[in-house]
């Protein structure tokens, strides 16, 4: 089963705190993993128990569908009406609000008197990188591969933006609204500050280094939830499939706007994948333990993939071919 899975099934069953909804639809309309989401989610739906009787499962639908017209400023906490009709009427809301725009059914679902927030869905390509302006005058510099969604405009008391991906982030300090960045595997609390973030959903880890200023990590892995405060020097590597932790200090000065190729104790697998992104090229590795391989590499002054590819063959005894044609890259 898979995380996704047990999230949605946990949600659905009612077995959660009170105060948990709003996080759930947060969590579920971010767009990272949007489509397995959407898949695991309907497959819950077509495993729910049957003993529940059709008729009661239509009345406590249509109550909440009355109960959410009646919404007032001080927004709307569902009522848990037994396991089994609960789990269908859950599922039934949110399966409507994926029919009908998710975004804009959490909007009037929890901000019922404001009007609906613009979200913006920008998507940096393999091979380049994107530079995008936030609404309250933070940078977000995209790299290859990346997919930032945010407001047109910040309201209320955080400012919330969600990425798959990597992203220099320069956010600019406002003490009354903090900034959150929202991943598949974390979320990272700013306080004013300049620091680098990878988490692409198909490396098996994502990466936090802070240059300057003060962040705090939450993870959201299944079994292995923390909170960590960084300060400027910290690097932290979640592993995806365990949820450890590992917190490194590096030299921030070999990182700049500009240099997007350091690898500090990656996996080559890690890497290739980056430079699959960076270079817009496929890689083959033939044997699963190199793979596994850790590099500490820098490459700050624009090297070309065959440079690159020099150095990781030299550093560790590595042999590579390159079909042109395909634009293949194979190691062995």
């Amino acid at each position: 089963m898979t995380k996704q899975r047990r999230i949605i099934d946990s949600y659905l069953s009612g077995n959660y705190p009170d105060d948990i909804s709003e996080e759930f639809v947060s969590w579920f309309d971010s767009p990272v993993d949007q489509e397995i989401k959407q898949e695991e989610l309907l497959a819950s739906w077509d495993v729910l128990e049957a003993s529940a009787d059709p008729q009661d499962i239509r009345d406590a639908f249509e109550s909440v569908k009355r109960d959410l017209n009646m919404m007032t400023q001080g927004g709307y906490r569902f009522r848990k009406r037994g396991r089994v009709i609960w789990r269908h009427v859950a599922a039934a809301i949110v399966i409507a609000a994926l029919t009908a725009g998710m975004t804009l059914f959490l909007d009037n679902l929890f901000r019922p008197s404001e009007q609906p927030v613009e979200w913006l869905d920008t998507y940096c390509p393999y091979g380049q990188t994107l530079s995008v302006a936030l609404p309250d005058g933070s940078s977000i510099k995209l790299n290859a591969g990346s997919r930032l969604m945010y407001p047109t405009a910040f309201s209320g008391s955080t400012r919330k933006i969600f990425l798959s991906g990597e992203a220099l982030a320069d956010v600019v300090k406002d003490s009354e609204k903090i900034f959150v960045i929202s991943t598949n595997d974390l979320d990272i609390t700013v306080h004013g500050t300049l620091f680098n973030v990878r988490s692409y959903p198909e490396d098996s880890e994502s990466e936090v280094i802070l240059f300057s200023g003060s962040i705090d990590l939450n993870t959201k892995h299944q079994d292995h939830n923390r909170k960590i405060s960084l300060t400027p020097g910290d690097m932290v590597r979640i592993d995806r499939s365990n949820g450890s932790v590992a917190i490194e200090d590096v030299p921030t000065e070999s990182f700049s706007d500009d240099a997007r190729l350091v690898f500090v104790n990656t996996r080559l697998i890690d890497i290739t994948a980056q430079l699959e992104r960076v270079f817009d090229v496929n890689f083959v590795i033939g044997n699963p333990d190199i793979a596994q391989q850790r590099y500490l590499a820098s490459f700050i002054n624009g090297e070309s993939l065959d440079e690159i590819l020099a150095v990781l063959a030299k550093t560790g005894k590595i042999k590579y071919r390159e079909s042109v044609k395909s634009k293949t890259i194979y190691i062995d």
